[in-house]
Parts: C-alpha cells; structure tokens; sequence
C-alpha cells in the first residue's frame, strides 16, 4: 500500500532577515527587522503575534513568495537555500483557500496527481488519491464541487492537494481563519499529525485558543517585525515569568503574549527583543534545544514553582525512561500508537528531560531503540506504527522508506536537494501540463453555464436584432451605407464579446495560478497555452453562429467563397480583440481591466476607415491607422462583400451613384489589393499580442513576489 512515509528532513534557518516597504516620500518602513530562528523537522512550529507584526511576511520569504526588499541568510539543512529547488520540495497555503469552484474533489486531486507525480500518475495516482482522501476525511465529498465544500473541508482539500508529492516542508498563512473551534482543532490536529511524520511544518496564528496553542511543540513570537521569544510552547510562560510578566491563572497563554506584544502591559517590544538576542542561543538545526531561551540556571526550581513541578516530573519520567531501556537492551519495542492524543500526550525526549545530560542519554538511547525497531519491524513484516486521529482515520504512517528502496511515485520529487535546471524544475513534461491544464480549463468554462449561456445567448440575440434591423439591406444599391454601418457593426460587436470576457480570465485565477506555480505544479508556458486554447472553440463558434444568422438575414450574396471569406475575417479579428482581452487582464486588476479594456479599443475604432477615410486623417496621424486591428478586419469584411467582381448592385430607386461595387469601394477608400495585409496583419496581430500577454503574465507573477 501506498503510505506518506516519513521524509528526508528538512530544517530551515533564518539569520538576520530583513523587509522593508517603500514609505512614499519617507523612505521605507521596515516590516521585518533583523530576525532569526530555526525550524527543525518533525515539529510543529507557530508563529504568532498581533495583527501587523509581520508574521505573513516572515511567511511569504520563509516559503519564496516573496523575495524582493529582503536581505538576510536563509539556510536549508545549513546551506544556502536554491529558490527553485527550495520550492520543488515545499508548499505553501495561503490564508485564503484558492481553488478552482467548479471542479469537483476528485477532479481537482486527479489533476494534481498529474502535474506533481507525471508520468507514474496514471499507476499510482489513484491509490494515492483514495489513501489521502480516507485520511483527511474527504471521501464523502469526493465528487463535489469545491465551492459546495464547507470551510473545513476546503482547509482540508488545500492541504490535500500538496500532500500528493509529500512534500517534507509545508507552510500554513493561517490555517484556522474563518474556521470554528472545532474545525480549528481538527484542522491543528492534522498538522501535529503530519509534522509526526517527519515533515517540517510551520503555520502563522494570530489568536489560538489554549487547546490549539498546547498542540505546538514550537513557538515563534514577532511584535513590530520583532522577535520577542523563541522557543517550546511550556517554556513560554517561565520566559515571560523572567521579565517580570506574570500571566494570571486560568489565562491563555497565547492570549496573554499576545497583550504583551501590543503593549497593555508597557511598550516591551524592545526589552523582550534585546533579551532574545542576548541569550545568544546556538540555532543549528538538527538540535531541538536551538530555540529554547530559558536557560536551566536562570530558573531554579526554587525560584520558579511552575517550573520546579515541571521539571521534577519531567526527571521522574527521564530516569523511568532510561531505566527501562537499560534493562530491555536487547529486547525490540513495539508499539503502536492508535489516535492522535497518544502522539500529544506522549512528548518528544527535548520536552522529557531537565537538564543536557539526560538530553544526550536519552536521545542516545531513542536512536538504539528505534534502529531496533527498524529491524525488527522489516524482518517480522510487522505492520508499520501509524497515527490516527480521534475518529479513527489513519492520518500518517510512522515508518521511514529505508534509504535504498525504490521511491515511489510520491517520493520521486524529494529523493534528493541537488540543484536542477530549468527542464526537470517540473515533475511533468510541458505537454503532459498542457494536456492536464487544458482539460481543467475546459471543465471549468463548460461548467460555468451563467457565463457559457451568456455568450451564447448574446451572440444569437444580438445577431437576430441586427438581422432585423438592416433586413435585406445587401444587395440595394440605395441602401449600401447602411449595409456598410452593418458590416461595421458586427466587427465592433465581435470586438467587444470577445474581449471583455478574456479580460476576467486572469485577474479572477491569479490566486489559484500564483499558489500553484508557487508551489511548482506546471510552468507559466503551459498554463497561458492552456487557457488561450481552451477558449478557441468558443470563440469561433459562437461568431459563426452570428456571422450566419446575420450574413443570410441581411441579404448579403450567396456565394460560398464569400461567406468563408467574411467568416475568416470576423473570427480572425475576435482572435485579436481576445488576445489584447488576455493581456489586459493579465496585467492589471479586475476593476482596471473592465476600464481599460473599452477605452484601448476606442482609438482603434476612431481609425478604422469607417468614421474618417484615410486621406482625410493629418498625416502626422495617419500612422495610428496601421496600428488599429479594426481597420484591418473592417476591410476585410468590406472586400468579401463588394470586391472581386461582383456584379452591379439592385437599384429601386431613379439612380443609384453607388450601384457599381468599385465605387462603393473607392467612396470607403478601399483596395483590393489590401485582402493580403489584411489577413496577415491580423494574424500578426494575434500571434504578437498572444507573445506580449505571456510576458505581462510573467512579469506580473513575478511581481507579485
């Protein structure tokens, strides 16, 4: 069976960091001011503080979202941190949950195992997806639509999604918002199992409640981009005892170091900071005393009777502990632990022992025993310790994949921290992220049924009224203004429905498109690829579908190769008119874009060769009329009806100056000659736009870091 085995450890250092912002005229403002810490595997590590502390900060540079404006050390199991690499064997879940609305559970699963396992996906994705699933209690929901999902479920999801390749770091921008107490716990809970299982897990809290905050084996305080305390969550209270802050009984703990950061107690930031820094404490890390700031000497059992009765149990617990290893020396344990309370009540040998001495013996003796149990457990078959959670879900296996096994599909990515280039920095090909991305989007615009219908419904509801408006219209010679207004009017009308929905595409999935190429799910190529495809269909066939109610309502001739000719140059300009949709919205926001989108099509519409023939324009501007797609598609059209020979038009009237097709074409200052510029100005239009939106798009990502 397929199990999330323990990883190859993963501990993170910061040294000295640093973030500032620019401050308008002032200069800058500093968020982060010089902060240090380690973070070791198997630990769940909070980091808490007020609201404006720089906790999501820290975060966003701790996982490499954010790397502009920051100066400081950042190591990875002691060497300098690789960003790409870094990112491949690390998540990071942000506050808010970005996911996709209308794919179900198991779509949205299915299309992760693809793109974070590649090729061994299709063998063993399946078993992974139900095994995750069964653990995070998401079989019931398994095809339901993520945005029918409760808060709990969709905190779980997200957190579901990154377990698919095991990564052995994983960040959490406040995991419990928006949630109750319940969902709080559980959610909590879950990380505590998985941070048991060997991964390095480190979330961001801004108010636990006690049952939470007693979960955590680490704590990391920040006020004002401070550190004011570093350390296990039990050492939390005596620290603060030192400093003269005596938290009431029956009080939160976190709660009371929350107060302190925000100065009800006096503005000690500074105290508290300055006494962090000069405890001096060695931050390696593979040594679980690294964060501890209370020192043993400075706080004797009898100065301190919380801490006196703590000690002297943890000493009674150290001495049974080594007693008992001592006399079963040659006798393999087994144990079996069978709910998440046993992996919190029974602490870890660096919150067991009183002083270094016992430390270093138990410790010594965890390891003997635990080889044992290796080695017994692999030459018995002896089922592997797991942990369940309080309903009796199994949340993580504890046994480790020995070193020289085969990996499996869910290891393929975390075997090994050497630095790759930028062809192997995904785990699948370009064309298997294609094909996955392209499926998704597709999924994703035919299940979005309000805006499917819309477009639909306004082409052919728009088409009919022209279509009634400028009734048989075409083949008069008294009428052929009108006829040209119509032709106008159906390439502005297919400008605007073809670019305004683009515009949304990316403002609304920036979110989902940051989080996933953050956390190295495909490559920004395939993902542009993927979307600009996924809408081709649509944008087709929805002009078709008006090009013909309109071009047979409005009697225009019936000849085949003009009707393809019309239709080419239609669909060709709402190509173009999605290609500029797509690099609008690519580059700014939602409220920007739906400004900006109408007001750049206005000057080429101006330019068109509708509202003022070419001759006519000063030549100082006649340049702008090259730039205007709409020119181009405007001509087009007017040469697929009135160019190449076509026979005199029907004249009801005593005369018709503009019965000849020929004048009509020089009356609008039109050639022939120009079908070819035409075309292959609008095809280089599109394919230019469609390179241009990418590079916004890339750009923007990056920005945004």
């Amino acid at each position: 069976m397929l199990t999330l085995s323990r990883r190859k450890e993963i501990n993170l250092t910061v040294k000295d960091l640093t973030y500032w912002v620019p401050n308008g005229n002032k200069g800058q403002r500093n968020i982060l001011k010089g902060i240090s810490g380690s973070f070791s595997s198997g630990q769940l590590t909070a980091i808490l503080g007020p609201s404006g502390s720089g906790k999501t900060s820290f975060m966003n540079i701790a996982a490499g979202s954010r790397t502009r404006r920051v100066s400081g050390t950042i190591l990875v199991n002691g060497t300098s941190r690789n960003p790409s690499v870094f990112r491949r064997h690390s998540c990071y879940i942000t506050q808010h949950d970005h996911l996709l609305p209308f794919l179900t559970v198991q779509e949205a699963m299915t299309a992760a195992a693809y793109l974070k396992l590649g090729p061994k996906a299709k063998q063993e994705g399946p078993q992974l997806i139900d095994e995750i699933l069964i653990r995070l209690r998401l079989t019931d929901c398994r095809n339901t639509r993520t945005n029918d999902l409760s808060g709990g479920e969709t905190k779980r999801l997200s957190i579901a999604l990154e377990l698919i390749n095991n990564p052995p770091i994983m960040f959490f921008d406040e995991p419990t918002s928006g949630l109750d107490s319940r969902n709080s716990y559980q959610c909590v809970q879950l990380l505590h199992a998985l941070a048991r299982g060997g991964r390095t897990i480190i979330c961001t809290l801004h108010q636990p409640s006690a049952r939470v905050f007693q979960m955590f084996d680490q704590l990391y305080a920040l006020a004002d981009g401070q550190c004011i305390y570093r350390g296990t969550t039990q050492d939390l209270i005596p620290f603060l005892d030192s400093m003269g802050l005596q938290c009431p009984p029956y009080h939160n703990p976190a709660d009371f170091l929350v107060e302190v950061a925000v100065g009800e107690y006096g503005q000690l930031t500074q105290k508290l900071a300055a006494e962090i820094s000069c405890r001096e404490i060695a931050i390696t890390p593979h040594n679980d005393l690294s964060l501890d700031v209370v020192p043993e000497e400075d706080f004797p059992n009898q100065d301190s009777p919380r801490r006196g009765v703590a000690l002297e149990k943890k000493e009674k617990v150290a001495l049974t502990e080594i007693k008992s290893e001592f006399t079963e020396q040659n006798q393999p344990q087994l144990y079996v632990q069978d709910s998440v309370s046993l992996c919190i009540d029974n602490p870890r040998p660096s919150e067991l022992h009183a002083s270094k001495v016992l430390n270093e013996k138990i410790e010594h003796l965890e390891l003997q025993s635990y080889d044992r149990e290796i080695q017994f457990t692999d030459s018995r078959s002896v089922p592997e310790p797991v942990v369940m959670d309080s309903t009796g879900v199994c949340i993580y296996s504890a046994n480790e994949t020995p070193p020289q096994s085969q990996p499996s599909a869910e290891d393929s990515l975390l075997d090994d921290l050497k630095p790759c280039t930028s062809s192997a920095s995904f785990p699948s090909s370009i064309w298997l992220q294609f094909r996955v991305l392209l499926h998704r989007t597709l999924i994703t615009i035919i299940r979005n049924m309000m805006l499917t219908k819309l477009r639909l419904g306004a082409h052919v509801v728009v088409a009919l009224m022209i279509g009634l408006l400028y009734y048989g219209v075409g083949p008069e010679a008294s009428k052929v203004m009108d006829n040209t207004g119509c032709l106008f009017f159906v390439v502005l009308f297919f400008t605007f429905t073809s670019m305004m929905p683009t515009i949304l595409t990316f403002p609304l999935e920036m979110s989902v498109l940051v989080r996933e190429h953050l956390n190295r799910w495909y490559s920004l190529k395939s993902y542009y690829l993927a979307k600009a495809i996924a809408d081709l269909p649509f944008q087709i066939i929805f002009p078709l579908l008006s090009v013909l109610i309109v071009y047979f309502m409005t009697g225009q001739p019936v000849e085949l190769w003009r009707l393809c000719l019309f239709t080419f140059f239609c669909v060709l300009t709402s190509l173009v008119a999605q290609s500029i949709g797509l690099a609008i919205g690519a580059a700014f926001t939602v409220q920007e874009a739906v400004f900006l989108g109408p007001a750049s099509i206005v000057p080429m519409l101006l330019f068109s060769g509708f509202f003022i023939q070419f001759s006519t324009i000063p030549v100082y501007m006649r340049w702008i009329t090259y730039l205007s797609f709409v020119r181009y598609g405007f001509e087009g059209v007017v040469l697929s009806i009135y160019g190449f020979g076509r026979e005199n038009l029907h004249c009801s009237e005593a005369f018709c100056y503009l019965k000849a097709p020929t004048k009509i074409l020089e009356a609008l200052d039109v050639s022939e000659e120009n079908i070819y510029l035409d075309a292959s100005m609008l095809l280089i239009y599109f394919l230019l736009v469609r390179v241009v939106g990418y590079y916004i798009l890339r750009w923007k990502v990056k920005k945004n870091r």
